[in-house]
């Protein structure tokens, strides 16, 4: 459960990063 709340995360802040560099 923890590695699929940490894969979350981790997309969740990817997409954050797109949205600022765009």
């Amino acid at each position: 459960m923890l590695k699929e709340l940490n894969l979350v995360h981790f997309l969740i802040d990817q997409m954050a990063s797109d949205r600022e560099m765009l």
